[in-house]
């Protein structure tokens, strides 16, 4: 599926592939690109075994497909490509909860696009705290999300 694809490769330089288990910056067990091991922080990482490359894309497609089809699923509005791939990255960094009850969908759903545009900005806290990082990948899924 392109809007997948799209997605993957939007999120492939933010995530950065780890072959060894990490704390993502809330500090949750994380591996691959961006793949949630655990909600228990307490967890340690030697729990899991290093992963190879082919691994890690194999987990970013299965994580990003469930992404989409919640981005397909949740959004009463069709949906472009572009814009399919720009909210499938946005669902997968954030979770399919989070937008599920955001402004940013609400919006979506009313057919309002340049609203739900202008949403992505505001997702750019982890744990309260604001990170640059996350700025940066707002602006990339928005620009995805509009065509451009």
């Amino acid at each position: 599926m392109r809007a997948i694809e799209l997605a993957c490769g939007l999120a492939r330089p933010f995530e950065s592939l780890h072959l060894e288990p990490y704390r993502d910056p809330v500090g949750y067990p994380t591996q691959g690109y961006g793949r949630l091991l655990s909600r228990d922080r307490s967890r340690p990482l030697t729990d899991w075994p290093t992963i190879d490359e082919e691994t890690a894309e194999a987990w970013l497609a299965e994580d990003m497909g469930r992404a989409y089809d919640a981005a397909v699923a949740l959004t009463l509005v069709p949906l472009e490509v572009h814009e399919a791939g720009g909210l499938s990255d946005f669902i997968f960094n954030v979770g399919s909860k989070a937008y599920k009850t955001s402004s940013l969908r609400a919006l979506l759903n009313r057919g309002d696009k340049e609203g739900a545009f202008r949403q992505f900005q505001f997702w750019v806290y982890a744990a309260k705290k604001f990170l640059p990082g996350l700025r940066r990948r707002r602006t990339a899924e928005a620009k995805m999300f509009t065509g451009g």
